[in-house]
C-alpha cells in the first residue's frame, strides 16, 4: 500500500476516534472500529469523553465563519486595520480557491463506517482539500506575516501560536470524522503554496484600492459578485429526486466569504477616505507591539 492510499484510508481516522472515546454502540467483535451489522437510520455511536468532543467542536469553530465575523473586526479595532484587511484578503482568496478545488476534484469524505461522522453540517461537501485547514493556516500565518511588517514581534512565539492554532483545527477535523489525513495534508500544502506567492499581490491590491479612484473598487466588487455566481456552476448536476441543482454547502460558504470580504474592504475604504477611521491605522512603520489598555477593552466589549 503506497503512502497516498494510507493517508486517504478511513482506518487511521476511525482508530483515532476509538482512542479518543468515540465508538460504535454495537461494535463488531472481530474489528471494533466497525459496527456489527447494518445501522439503518439509527445513530449507532456513543461519545465517551465529552470534554474531547467539546474541545474538538470549539477547535473546529476556530476556522468557522462565526468566529471570523468577530475576529476580523476585533483585529481591525484593537490591533491594526491594515493587518485585518490584508489577512481577510488572503483568507478569502484561499477559501475561494480551496472550496472551488473541492468541486473540481470531487473526492469524497472518509467512508462511514468505519469513520463516525460527528458533524452533519458539511456532509454534502467533497473532502479534499480540507478548507478548515486552509482557513486555520491562512488566518494564523498571514496574521503573523502582515503583523510583522508593522510591529516588532517575537517570531518564535508567533510561530508557536500559529502552529498550535492550526494543529487544534486539524486534529478537530480528524476527531469529528470529517477528513482523512490526505485531505488535511492537501489543505496544508495548498495554503503553504499560497503563502509563498500571494502576499506580494495582496500588498499591491490593498495599497492600490486605498490610493486610487473608485474604479478599482468598483471592478473588484463586480468581479467578486461574478465569481460568487460562478462557484455555483462548478458542479451543477441535477438531483434526480428534486429536479433541481444539487446543493453543496461549499458554494454557500464561498459566496458568503466573498460577500463578507467585499463589504469589509469597501466599508473600511469608505471610512478611511471620509475621515471616520484614521489613515495611520494602516501605517507600515515598524513600532513596538502594545496590548490594548483596560479602557480600550471595556469600550470594545460595551
Amino acid at each position: 500500500m503506497n503512502i497516498v492510499s494510507t493517508l486517504n484510508s478511513p482506518v487511521p481516522i476511525a482508530k483515532f476516534q476509538y482512542i479518543c472515546g468515540v465508538r460504535w454502540t454495537n461494535p463488531d467483535p472481530k474489528n471494533v472500529i466497525y459496527p456489527n451489522g447494518d445501522l439503518g437510520k439509527e445513530k449507532g455511536y456513543i461519545v465517551m469523553r465529552k470534554s474531547f468532543y467539546w474541545l474538538a467542536t470549539a477547535g473546529s469553530e476556530l476556522a468557522g465563519e462565526c468566529f471570523y465575523y468577530i475576529f476580523f473586526p476585533s483585529c481591525a479595532w484593537v490591533f491594526n486595520l491594515g493587518v485585518a484587511r490584508r489577512s481577510l484578503l488572503f483568507l478569502s482568496t484561499s477559501m475561494l480557491l480551496g472550496q472551488s478545488l473541492k468541486d473540481v476534484l470531487k473526492l469524497p469524505r472518509p467512508s462511514s463506517p468505519p469513520v463516525i461522522r460527528l458533524e452533519a453540517t458539511y456532509e454534502t461537501e467533497y473532502g479534499m482539500p480540507s478548507t478548515h485547514t486552509i482557513a486555520a493556516i491562512a488566518v494564523s500565518f498571514s496574521l503573523l506575516l502582515f503583523t510583522s511588517d508593522i510591529y516588532k514581534i517575537n517570531y518564535a512565539s508567533g510561530l508557536t501560536a500559529a502552529t498550535m492554532w492550526s494543529l487544534i483545527v486539524m486534529l478537530s477535523r480528524i476527531y469529528l470524522g470529517m477528513h482523512s489525513l490526505l485531505d488535511i495534508a492537501a489543505g496544508a500544502s495548498f495554503v503553504g503554496f499560497l503563502l509563498s506567492v500571494l502576499p506580494r499581490a495582496i500588498y499591491w491590491f490593498d495599497s492600490t484600492q486605498l490610493a486610487s479612484s473608485h474604479l478599482p473598487t468598483c471592478v473588484f466588487g463586480a468581479c467578486t459578485i461574478f465569481v460568487s455566481w460562478l462557484v455555483f456552476q462548478l458542479d451543477s448536476k441535477v438531483d434526480k429526486k428534486t429536479g433541481e441543482a444539487r446543493w453543496n454547502t461549499a458554494r454557500g460558504d464561498t459566496a458568503e466569504i466573498l460577500g463578507w470580504c467585499l463589504g469589509f474592504m469597501v466599508g473600511s475604504r469608505y471610512s478611511i477616505l471620509n475621515g471616520i477611521l484614521p489613515k495611520t491605522s494602516i501605517s507600515t512603520l515598524t513600532q513596538s507591539f502594545k496590548l490594548p489598555s483596560y479602557n480600550m477593552l471595556v469600550r470594545f466589549l460595551v
